[in-house]
């Protein structure tokens, strides 16, 4: 065979390979490259919105000492910050946490008030009203798995406070109360033990394949009776307006971002 046959059947072969491989490289190129197993990475979240719990106590009487009041314990918070995000796999969370001075508003306050007391001619007696104020703290925030969730694999955010002052007991509704979902809760912000846990409905295994400057955004209500309250998305249910003697009802809404920063960070989430 000529020297110009060899080099024809040898730029052929060539040529052939590379439209065979070329496919093959842009397929390989086009995967998306699964996270690793212990992924830790750079966030921002976002927290804002607030609850107002509203409760109603009456025992007025004709020429008796009694009292009507409807009570307001309104919170509302304006968290933000960077944080580190640390998963395992898609069933391991562990974040720092946001810190945001002022984050938190706790005001109490009474919204209407009405007196009963003896009639003439004997002496009226003094009723003490409750002892309500308002306060402003700094705020925390930070992603959890909620314990309840199948396989806990569901993510939630917890809201506490750092400092600040402290409601008087007269001015709270002050009883313990069961959220929906199992993991979540919800009260006043009224002293330095109380804390939120708001059900996120996104799970660990999204929150790892979050795109880098890509966001998961959620707007969560709470609302039905303080001591059974619960989380939904969607649209916002009607507050309950017609409370009676020891009623109360809990309304409130809350927004809710976490926004990827970094591919990942060699810095790792501090234990405890």
């Amino acid at each position: 065979m000529n020297r110009f046959g060899r080099f024809g059947i040898a730029a052929v072969v060539a040529i052939l390979g590379v439209v065979i491989l070329a496919p093959s490289g842009a397929s390989a190129a086009g995967k998306h490259r699964p996270p690793p197993a212990l992924l830790t990475y750079k966030a921002m979240i976002h927290i804002a919105g607030g609850v107002t719990l509203s409760s109603v106590h009456d025992d007025i009487k004709n020429c008796l000492p009694g009292q009507y009041w409807l009570m307001k314990e309104r919170t509302e918070m304006d968290i933000r910050g960077n944080i580190l995000v640390e998963t395992y796999k898609g069933s391991q969370l562990r974040t720092t946490a946001a810190r945001t001075p002022g984050g938190i508003e706790n005001n109490h306050f009474l919204a209407s008030y009405e007196e009963s007391n003896y009639c003439p001619d004997d002496e009226p007696i003094e009723l003490d009203k409750p002892d309500c104020a308002s306060f402003s703290m700094t705020g925390t925030a930070s992603l959890s798995t909620s314990l309840y969730s199948p396989r806990r694999r569901q993510v939630t955010i917890g809201v506490g406070r750092k400092g600040g002052g402290e409601q008087d007991l007269s001015c709270t509704w002050g009883l313990p109360s069961s959220s929906t979902p199992g993991g979540s809760q919800i009260e006043s912000m009224s002293n330095v033990y109380t804390s939120e846990v708001i059900p996120l409905n996104f799970s660990i295994s999204q929150l790892r394949n979050l795109g880098v400057k890509k966001s998961l955004i959620r707007f969560i209500h709470v609302g039905g009776t303080c001591a059974r309250p619960k989380f939904y998305t969607g649209k916002k249910v009607d507050a309950i307006n017609s409370l009676d003697d020891g009623d109360c009802v809990v309304d409130g809404t809350f927004a809710v971002t976490v926004k990827r920063l970094t591919r990942s960070s060699r810095q790792g989430v501090p234990l405890g």
